[in-house]
């Protein structure tokens, strides 16, 4: 990136904007250090999401544990061979190790940087696409603080008929599926997806195609380092990759093959790397079962759009009617990226929804002049035009409100668990390493916390994650099943296993001289097996 001339650098007030978002977004986190949980409950003192935050851990903490930088997964105790390769997981962990901070204090605090890198870099995206100053800072307003009107009726879908499956309704306009980039900010593995994604699509959108050999390495080398950072942000690049010379001969009556061969021979080798590496990650029976979730049918449709993207969905239709009336030279190229997300995250082969956090950002830089002009109108005369005005700014941005409200009450809802669980988490932290049976709730914590495997625990981690929760349950609670539990801790070298405490007297007496060592954590009893 060159440096720009003066006058293209962002005015010093800018820099607001990302630090009243690192202050809104790391509210969740700062509230699980001050709430009070109730009685018999702990707060686990994870900000967001902990079934996603909690695998995060379990990688950057093992980097202090062995110095790998290939993991392996530790939601599972099959065999296996290290093939994970996440890098920007491994650069939090060469930080939680040289400072010796916590693994999930790191990963919290990484948002404030990461969020104000993604703002400089998306400033330096922006400056040949929006030629106007304003434009650029209502674009980045837009981007960093709009969103949809589903935060007015989330609030009242629990009041709806049963016909109209309000749960689903809940589920879907569910903030951090990334409906608008305000919440996918909440994610440090998103802000670095998304601005790896600028660094690659700036030369890719260029209306004359990657111009010199530093735009060629922008391509390449950002791609392979964003494919070992987010996968699925370079599935999406690739997307709009190939989308840019379709939507260019549906608009335009012609394919730039130019500019599309200087494209791809910058991908090209990194594509071929990436592959020869996956290849060989796929060799292991357990990363390739993990891999294989990316295939799925879980996908967020675009009927929720008059919801989910509101007034913002508005103004970018309209900027797009003008851009392409006017024939912006970036039209067709953002039209292309808005497509090629748009088929992503409404697919039924792929599990769409890992994309859908890609698609508010391009419709925030239709949409920025339009806004502009909008806000412009609160200095008429007229008291009309300025409460119309005023009343879709509210539309536009109200809903980061919501969303920091439904995060921090989100706590509440994800972040308490049984105050034995922490108990448990404690006393295996100081023993040797070894592979675990425990309930599925605890099994996705343990990792992140001690360098303990599990058998199940994550939801996209460990393979058969369903089967396995109905099996431990089965298991440690039917008599006439305890010869297959005792096969299955003696196939999966089980050294510590984990039961509610009404469970223990069956199960002791059933493995009898196997346990080395029993104790009672609160709710739960932990024995140690020979």
């Amino acid at each position: 990136m060159t440096n720009p001339h003066p006058a293209d650098r962002p005015p010093t007030y800018f820099w607001i904007l990302p630090g009243v978002i690192c202050l809104l977004r790391i509210l969740p986190w700062l509230w699980t250090l001050w709430i009070e949980p109730p009685e018999g409950m702990a707060v686990l003192h994870v900000g967001y999401n902990p079934r996603d935050f909690l695998s995060y851990l379990s990688f950057i903490r093992q980097l202090s544990e062995d110095g790998a930088w290939v993991w392996h997964d530790a939601f599972t105790t099959d065999p296996q061979a290290p093939r994970f390769i996440l890098l920007f997981h491994w650069v939090l962990g060469v930080i939680a190790a040289v400072t010796n901070a916590a693994p999930s204090v790191v990963l919290e605090l990484s948002r404030i940087p990461l969020t104000f890198l993604f703002f400089w870099v998306l400033w330096w995206f922006l400056r040949p696409v929006l030629g106007n100053t304003a434009d650029r800072l209502w674009a980045c307003a837009l981007v960093g603080l709009s969103g949809g009107i589903e935060g007015f009726l989330r609030p009242f879908v629990a009041q709806l008929p049963a016909a109209l499956n309000p749960a689903r309704i809940d589920q879907s306009t569910w903030a951090p599926f990334g409906w608008n980039t305000f919440a996918s900010l909440y994610n440090p593995l998103w802000i670095a997806g998304l601005t790896l994604t600028l660094v690659i699509l700036r030369p890719v959108l260029d209306p004359a195609g990657p111009r010199n050999r530093r735009d060629l390495l922008l391509i390449g080398i950002g791609f392979l380092l964003l494919y070992w950072v987010h996968p699925y942000s370079a599935i999406a690049v690739l997307a709009v990759v190939v989308a840019r010379p379709i939507f260019e001969w549906v608009f335009e009556g012609a394919v730039r093959w130019t500019k599309l061969w200087r494209t791809a021979s910058a991908l090209l080798p990194s594509l071929l790397l990436a592959l020869i590496v996956g290849r060989w990650q796929a060799q292991d029976a357990v990363y390739r079962a993990a891999s294989g979730n990316i295939f799925g049918t879980l996908q967020l449709p675009v009927f929720w759009y008059p919801l989910t993207l509101g007034a913002v969905g508005v103004v970018a239709l309209r900027g797009a009617q003008r851009w392409i009336r006017q024939s912006h030279p970036y039209g067709v190229a953002l039209l292309a990226w808005i497509g090629a997300i748009i088929v992503l995250h409404t697919s039924p082969i792929i599990n769409g929804y890992h994309f859908l956090f890609q698609l508010h950002l391009p419709l925030c830089i239709l949409g920025a002049a339009v806004v502009r002009e909008v806000a412009g109108r609160l200095r008429d005369t007229r008291p009309a035009p300025r409460l119309a005005a005023a009343g879709l700014l509210f539309l536009v941005f109200a809903s980061f409100v919501f969303v920091t409200v439904d995060s921090v009450r989100d706590i509440r809802l994800r972040n308490f668990v049984p105050a034995s669980y922490p108990r448990v988490i404690e006393t295996l932290a100081t023993r040797p390493p070894g592979n675990a049976l425990v309930p599925p709730t605890l099994g996705t914590m343990l990792p992140a916390f001690t360098p303990h495997r599990v058998w199940v625990g994550h939801w996209f981690l460990t393979p058969d994650y369903s089967s396995r929760v109905n099996r431990y349950e089965a298991l440690t609670t039917d008599p006439d099943l305890f010869d297959q539990l005792t096969q299955l801790l003696r196939d999966q070298q089980i050294r510590y296993l984990v039961i509610p405490a009404e469970r223990s007297d069956a199960l002791l007496e059933a493995l009898g001289d196997r346990v080395d060592e029993h104790l009672r954590l609160g709710t739960m009893d932990l024995l140690v097996l020979r």
